[in-house]
């Protein structure tokens, strides 16, 4: 007796979620992240750059100790990194431009992902389509 039969291709359009548990677990194993961290690499993965604050609010956290549980210790393992700081708006560049008038009011660091970061959100989806094996060890 077969213990699962798979439905034709036609009734299922995209699965690679069905491997979602095992990517994460095989990237926490072998990669030094958090759980929470890789949450943010992954929501953070189309941003350009972003503020403590929008991250905390869209992943329902607190702003402060997101900052001090979660952005910090990213900041040292070098998965984030401060793209524009708070009041040194530098008016040569066109992403600077922007927020020239932010500035004279109240102007928040903007922090984007590492290039080290942008790898592991790649690896992980690699990994839930297929596209690289998933090891994880047991134990």
């Amino acid at each position: 007796m077969r213990e699962f039969s798979h439905l034709h291709e036609k009734y299922v359009n995209k699965n690679y979620l069905k491997y979602l548990r095992l990517a994460e677990t095989d990237m926490l194993q072998h990669y030094d992240v958090r759980p929470v961290e890789m949450q943010v690499i992954l929501f953070a993965y189309d941003y350009e750059f972003f503020t403590a604050t929008h991250i905390a609010e869209s992943l329902f956290a607190s702003s402060k100790k997101f900052r001090e549980r979660t952005l910090q210790p990213m900041m040292k393992k070098g998965l984030i990194h401060v793209v524009h700081r708070r009041f040194n708006v530098n008016t040569e560049s066109e992403a600077d431009m922007y927020f020239v008038e932010e500035a004279k009011q109240i102007y928040k660091h903007r922090y984007g992902l590492t290039p080290k970061a942008r790898h592991l959100a790649q690896r992980f989806y690699r990994k839930l389509e297929g596209e690289e094996s998933i090891k994880i060890s047991r134990g």
